[in-house]
């Protein structure tokens, strides 16, 4: 390696040029007529550089220079370390071991070279990290400091949708008062509730309003595209869908409760529109506990492991 410090890819790829200069060495040595050349190499870094054709840094782009110039990128090849007979000479091999199997792997080769290409070693699966970008629903809410706040937003954009649609058909205006209704504060809360829901638990809504029936809608669900096992504390709730609601289903049908308490409306964990629901629990409770908040909003709301979570949200509070 050079005197100057290098990093390991770097130097994993001057090693693929040094194997194509004596790749095309022994072939002049030999004078004979080879059709076929195939390059084996245990670095995935320079075997990716090698059969990616784009702009690199110079000292990447001339090295990969050289090697196509030789090699085409259908010629390259990975073999695992416990395969390559390169690393005995690299790591070298104590005189008493010379029945090591690294010896007969540096003379014989590895086994598979001696067998049909199919059952040669596949190249690792290569992995490419994605960024989140995030909704325009949680953009959105993320806006807000308080959960009162975007009640009163939405329910200013109900009452604006609804002096619209008089204004279109040429009714006579109805006079609102400046004060929001109770009615109003709710219909703003199940808007909330709503988009909450269809950005979290899209799939499983979806398979509710095809398949009523709960097993229906839970084998549709546990297909092999979706993970079970995310969705797993969401589905021992045995969920329904009301007026577009999720709710928590259960065996309190029949009992004569309100409807909020027999069937919760069901929040994500980990969501905006949960953190401003449960801040504000935690402001009208008078910053009580974890326990003492959780069970305010369990009197209508049901979140998805609930208690972890409204920790994690109290734990965020400036003020306790």
């Amino acid at each position: 390696s050079p005197l100057k410090t290098i990093t390991i890819p770097r130097l994993e790829l001057c090693d693929c040029v040094i194997g194509v200069k004596l790749t095309q060495q022994v072939k002049e040595e030999i004078q004979s007529n080879i059709n076929r050349t195939v390059v084996w190499t245990d670095s995935t870094s320079a075997l990716q550089n090698a059969n990616v054709s784009k702009t690199f840094q110079r000292f990447v782009a001339n090295r990969l220079s050289v090697i196509h110039e030789f090699f085409g990128v259908e010629q390259w090849h990975y073999v695992d370390s416990k395969n390559n007979p390169a690393d005995a000479a690299s790591r070298g091999i104590m005189p008493s071991r010379v029945a090591a199997p690294e010896v007969y792997l540096w003379l014989n080769g590895p086994q598979f070279l001696r067998e049909r290409e199919n059952v040669w070693p596949a190249r690792p699966p290569s992995y490419s990290v994605v960024a989140r970008v995030p909704s325009n629903i949680s953009q959105f809410l993320s806006r807000f400091s308080s959960f009162e706040k975007l009640q009163r937003v939405l329910a200013w954009l109900a009452r604006f949708k609804c002096y619209i649609a008089q204004r279109r058909w040429r009714s006579s205006p109805v006079r609102m008062s400046e004060l929001f209704s109770v009615g109003e504060f709710q219909n703003a809360t199940f808007d909330i509730v709503k988009v909450v829901q269809l950005e979290s638990f899209a799939e499983i809504i979806g398979s509710l309003r095809d398949f009523p029936d709960f097993a229906s809608a839970l084998a549709a669900v546990s297909r092999p595209c979706v993970s079970y096992k995310r969705s797993r504390p969401l589905f021992r709730l045995r969920p329904i869908l009301m007026k577009g609601v999720l709710r928590v289903g259960g065996r309190l049908e029949l009992s004569s409760f309100d409807n909020d308490v027999k069937h919760p409306i069901i929040l994500p964990s980990r969501h905006v529109g949960t953190s401003l629901l449960v801040n504000h629990c935690h402001v009208v409770a008078g910053h009580s506990g974890t326990q003492h908040v959780l069970a305010a909003i369990r009197e209508r709301f049901w979140i998805v492991r609930g208690y972890s979570s409204v920790r994690y949200y109290l734990n965020s509070c400036r003020q306790c």
